[in-house]
């Protein structure tokens, strides 16, 4: 997944709170939902420091 991500120009976990879900759209594997959860956990991260 990590290389799918790169090759989308993902390359860190704030560059994954910056996308949306169509961004990530055509990544096999990843369904729209589990690439907001992915996402949302990031920006929870990121923006919010909840770590949890």
């Amino acid at each position: 997944m990590a290389f799918k991500l790169a090759a989308k120009g993902v390359a860190t976990l704030e560059d994954l709170a910056d996308q949306g879900v169509d961004e990530l759209e055509g990544i096999e594997g990843l369904t729209e939902e589990r690439a907001g959860e992915l996402i949302m956990a990031a920006r929870n991260i990121c923006w919010f420091g909840d770590e949890e």
